[in-house]
C-alpha cells in the first residue's frame, strides 16, 4: 500500500472516493474524503457519492497519471482488511459494484480515456445495511488510510 501511495504523490494523481454514507461501511468513501487533506495542485479529490460515472468527466479533464478509486467492497477478507485491485484483477467474487455501473468497468473506461493507472483500494466492510456510520474495524482501516495519504 505504502509504494503504490508514494508513486502517487510523486504524479499527478485523482483520489476518488465512491460510497453512499446512508449504508453504514459503504460510507467509506465519502468519510475518508471529507477527511483527505490534498497537499499539491498535482493531486485532486473527487468525491463521487455512489455513481463514481458522475465525476468522470472531471477526473478525465484532470488528465491523472494514476487514479486511485477507494470503496469498501466484499472480497471475502476479514472487516476492515485493505487491498489493492486493478481492474482487470477483480472476479466475479469480489462485489464492487453496488453503484450504478460497476467500478471495475469505471476504472478500466478511465484508464483507457486518460492512459493513467488505476487501483482500486478496497477496504473489506462488515455491514452494509442503511444507516449512518462505520463498523469499528471498518473505521479503524480508514484511519490507517489517512494516515497513509
Amino acid at each position: 500500500m505504502k509504494p503504490l501511495l508514494e508513486a502517487a504523490r510523486a504524479k499527478r494523481a485523482a483520489f476518488v472516493f465512491v460510497g453512499h454514507p446512508l449504508r453504514r461501511d459503504d460510507g467509506l468513501g465519502p468519510y475518508l474524503a471529507q477527511r483527505f487533506k490534498c497537499g499539491s495542485t498535482n493531486h485532486r479529490v473527487f468525491d463521487a457519492g455512489d455513481a463514481l460515472e458522475g465525476v468522470a468527466e472531471d477526473i478525465i479533464g484532470f488528465k491523472p497519471e494514476i487514479i486511485l478509486i477507494f470503496d469498501a467492497a466484499e472480497f471475502g477478507g476479514e472487516p476492515g482488511e485493505i487491498r489493492i485491485f486493478k481492474p482487470a484483477e477483480l472476479k466475479a467474487g469480489v462485489s464492487v459494484s453496488t453503484h450504478s455501473i460497476p467500478l471495475p468497468v469505471m476504472a478500466a473506461l478511465l484508464e483507457s480515456e486518460t492512459g493513467a493507472e488505476a487501483f482500486l483500494v478496497c477496504v473489506q466492510l462488515q455491514d452494509k445495511s442503511f444507516g449512518e456510520g462505520l463498523a469499528p474495524p471498518v473505521a479503524k482501516a480508514a484511519e490507517s488510510l489517512l494516515a497513509l495519504l
